[in-house]
Order: structure tokens, then C-alpha cells, then sequence
């Protein structure tokens, strides 16, 4: 899926193209795994793409839901491809992970 190599140990802020709002989306969700995430983000373009479908997600869930019954229908299909795309993420922050054997 990810083609992981070597990365500079720190990364000192996300790159431009991840704004406030996906910032603080990805912070939310994935606060234990801050570093891992930055690096990731700023080093595979792919992972990066992710990572903006999964706060354009949550944007779309919150602003469908915001619509009440009416947007009831979209909001669930935002929420479950929201929670796929942070299944992916999930996994790729894993794979960076140590082993504990």
C-alpha cells in the first residue's frame, strides 16, 4: 500500500497544503500518533491524499449532519467513508510502529 523508507527523524510542522482544518481534524483523531503522522504526511504524497479525503469526510459528515433530517443520509455515507479512510490511516501509522516481540 505504502512504500515506507528512511525519513529525517523530525519533522518540524505539516506541510503547507495541510491547513487548520485538517490539521486540527488529524490532531484530533490521531493525537497519540502525531509525529508518526507528520512524517508521513510530509514524506508520502499518497498517505498525504488520504489524510485530506478523511478531513474533507468529517467536514461533509458534520456539515450534512448540521442539516438534520434532511441530510441524515449523507451524513451516515460521509461517516462511514470517514471511518474507512481512518482505518488506512490507522494502518499505515502501525506499520511505523516497533515491533514489541
Amino acid at each position: 500500500m505504502f512504500e515506507l523508507t528512511a525519513q529525517p527523524l523530525f519533522v518540524e510542522a505539516f506541510p503547507q497544503e495541510v491547513d487548520g482544518v485538517m490539521h486540527s481534524f488529524l490532531k484530533t483523531h490521531f493525537a497519540l500518533d502525531e509525529f508518526t503522522l507528520r512524517r508521513l504526511v510530509a514524506v508520502d504524497e499518497k498517505f498525504a491524499a488520504i489524510c485530506e479525503d478523511f478531513c474533507d469526510a468529517l467536514e461533509a459528515e458534520q456539515h450534512w449532519k448540521a442539516k438534520g433530517e434532511l441530510g441524515l443520509a449523507r451524513s451516515r455515507e460521509y461517516a462511514r467513508i470517514a471511518s474507512e479512510l481512518e482505518e488506512e490511516i490507522t494502518h499505515a501509522i502501525a506499520r511505523l510502529r516497533p515491533s514489541s516481540e
